[in-house]
């Protein structure tokens, strides 16, 4: 998901775990994110565009 979070931008899964959504990095060393009135979804990535040389 591309999230807005506290004003930053981030891209992490989206979980549901006890009632709750959180969103979670694939990176270690991240901590996991509550889905709260602070955090916008903006969207689903669905692909990744790279320059090849």
């Amino acid at each position: 998901m591309v999230d807005l979070v506290h004003g930053e931008r981030t891209l992490k899964r989206l979980h549901h775990v006890n009632g709750r959504h959180w969103l979670v990095p694939e990176a270690e060393g991240f901590a996991d994110i509550l889905v709260d009135e602070h955090v916008e979804i903006w969207g689903t990535v669905v692909g990744v565009a790279r320059k090849m040389t």
